[in-house]
């Protein structure tokens, strides 16, 4: 993945990000995974959590003033599975800058 270097970041930003709540948001087959499946789901799962809660808390730190649109229960890919609060957040945004 690299480490931006979000310290450099001069522009204002806008950060989106996906908050994983549980195993079945991360996998979709969750149903038909077996116990040992499901315990490696979970472990899998909590070591994301924890880097993600890192990484937001790194972006807080470092890119000082970015607005953050955290979305629960999202996929990664936000602008697909939270389509309309994406667009919003955008437009929003945006506005706010050009004035």
């Amino acid at each position: 993945c690299g480490h931006p270097d979000y310290r450099a970041v001069r522009a204002p930003a806008l950060v989106i990000g996906a908050v994983i709540s549980s195993p079945r948001e991360v996998f979709p087959l969750w149903r038909s995974f077996d116990p040992a499946q499901r315990e490696a789901a979970r472990d899998f799962t909590s070591r994301l959590q924890r880097w993600a809660a890192t990484e937001r808390a790194r972006v807080r730190r470092e890119l000082a003033g970015a607005q953050m649109l955290l979305l629960h229960g999202a996929n990664h890919y936000v602008f697909d599975s939270n389509e309309a609060e994406v667009e919003r957040a955008m437009r929003r945004f945006l506005a706010e800058e050009r004035r």
